[in-house]
């Protein structure tokens, strides 16, 4: 995921981003014209962000997320079971 510079008065909204933990900086060469003016104070954010084990920086283990197909992709149906369980009206 990748950000650009964002103030929300009075406050950079990237900055806030990558302190928390929720982004992180893209490195850039000293003499790219495409960083930030703002890279240096991004980079301290992120080194804050990683000491203290924030976000994407944190040590615990990503919880599995559970999902309930409840599509009926790739189960099978009768055609009795389809139109018993559609609702037809006509007027």
């Amino acid at each position: 995921m990748e950000f650009t510079f964002l103030m929300s008065f009075p406050r950079n909204v990237a900055e806030a981003l990558v302190s928390k933990g929720y982004a992180t900086v893209v490195r850039y060469r000293q003499d790219d014209d495409q960083r930030s003016a703002h890279y240096d104070e991004l980079l301290a954010a992120e080194n804050r962000a990683q000491k203290k084990s924030v976000g994407v920086h944190s040590k615990k283990d990503v919880p599995a997320h559970k999902v309930a197909d409840v599509s009926g992709v790739g189960q099978t149906f009768s055609l009795g079971e389809v139109f018993a369980s559609s609702v037809w009206v006509f007027l």
